[in-house]
């Protein structure tokens, strides 16, 4: 029997409008189950309840390679390889914070978080609390491990980086009673008076660290190395720094026999270079000269040298053969010049000393003007000063406006 309508179409029966599709049926129930790898809630259906164990295929996965196991610390699954059975931590910071500690500081007594392997050598929470209690009490600095280990006590050598920083401090609290004031040398390491150190106020006592006798030591002994440097940075295109001992120069020097190549006095005490540093001139014995502080504050870098500079008034000892060395007429000792305005004393070459009668333009424009006279104006009686000369003695009124009334009242 055809079931079928006029148009074609099947029409279901009564047996198969009652039960419903397979797939329709299969879909009805569904489970709730959680996920062996990751533990998150996922639902199937109830008849895969029995085979379902992942929630997704990177769970499934996860599981096939290695064993998994929950975080101590997070909860997260971790894979267990067989090369690293005993895993317990997804990652170093779960590590670190399921092994951190809590520690007190030292200092101000409050506690921290540190890691176990570190809670030994934290001491203190911040470097505030660190500084305050390993600084210094005299210069601030940290006292070493070594000095801390030595002295372990509470004592007065914990509190001090060094014996120097100890002594000072005792001294320094010895000053404020007794008044009197003593100081450690750390060059000689001697407890000396304040009178035999400097002033430098950047330490705390106000004294420099070294004693006037050591400072002067080590000033000797640095300072050729100083001045070649100094040389080196003045030097100019082409010049060159020898060096040479101070016995070499005291051989060369001694052919002047101490004195000035240029006046011939005895009282050459600088070096002078005869073709300057920053003329490119060499710092070696061949272009070193006694000089007297006159000649080579007048000198000072003249280059190329001119006029009197060329033709040096000094006898030298070691003259060249035919010369008329003993035929020059000896040089005249300088002589003192005093000052009439100022009173001022200074040593001159005798030519000098007879020419020269002040020994500044200052003295000599004071002399000039001379003194100071007053005078009553004519107009408004006032006394007013005027210099002692010839033409200001005539001066009869203080100002312009007194000269103009007094000339308008005479004529009237």
């Amino acid at each position: 029997m055809d079931d079928s309508n006029g148009d074609g179409i099947a029409q279901p029966t009564a047996e198969s409008q009652d039960s419903p599709p397979a797939v329709t049926r299969r879909r009805r129930g569904r489970v709730s189950l959680s996920c062996a790898v990751c533990t998150t809630a996922f639902t199937v259906d109830a008849y895969r309840a029995e085979t379902a164990k992942f929630c997704s295929r990177a769970c499934q996965g996860l599981a096939r390679r290695a064993p998994v196991a929950p975080c101590d610390t997070c909860g997260t699954p971790v894979p267990r390889p067989p090369a690293d059975p005993d895993r317990r931590f997804c990652s170093m910071a779960c590590r670190d914070a399921n092994r951190r500690v809590t520690v007190t500081c030292q200092q101000c007594g409050v506690g921290f978080s540190r890691k176990a392997s570190e809670a030994e050598k934290r001491l203190f929470c911040s470097r505030t609390c660190m500084q305050a209690a390993w600084r210094c009490r005299w210069c601030a600095r940290l006292v070493s491990a070594r000095r801390r280990q030595d002295r372990p006590q509470a004592g007065m050598g914990r509190l001090f980086c060094s014996d120097r920083c100890e002594v000072s401090a005792a001294l320094h609290e010895e000053a404020e009673v007794t008044g009197y004031r003593r100081a450690y040398c750390s060059a000689c390491q001697r407890v000396k008076a304040a009178e035999d150190f400097h002033h430098e106020q950047a330490n705390r006592n106000g004294l420099s660290g070294r004693c006037k006798d050591c400072t002067r030591l080590k000033y000797e002994g640095t300072k050729e190395a100083y001045q070649r440097r100094r040389y080196r940075y003045q030097a100019g295109p082409g010049g060159r720094v020898l060096p040479f001992t101070a016995q070499q120069q005291e051989e060369r020097f001694s052919l002047w026999e101490g004195r000035c190549w240029k006046c011939g006095i005895a009282e050459a005490t600088e070096a002078d270079h005869v073709k300057p540093i920053s003329k490119g001139g060499w710092h070696c014995l061949a272009n070193l000269r006694p000089i007297c502080h006159s000649c080579n504050a007048r000198k000072r870098e003249t280059w190329p040298l001119a006029g009197e500079w060329l033709a040096a008034n000094f006898i030298h000892p070691n003259p060249a053969p035919g010369s008329d060395r003993l035929n020059r007429r000896p040089r005249e000792p300088r002589m003192e010049h005093t000052c009439p305005q100022c009173g001022k004393t200074q040593l001159l070459r005798a030519c000098e000393a007879r020419i020269k009668k002040y020994c500044s333009r200052a003295c000599m424009k004071t002399a000039k003007q001379g003194g100071r006279l007053t005078l009553i104006c004519e107009h408004c009686r006032e006394e007013f000063e005027v210099r002692d000369q010839t033409w200001a003695r005539e001066r009869r009124f203080c100002s312009r406006s007194c000269a103009y009334q007094g000339n308008r009242r005479r004529q009237a």
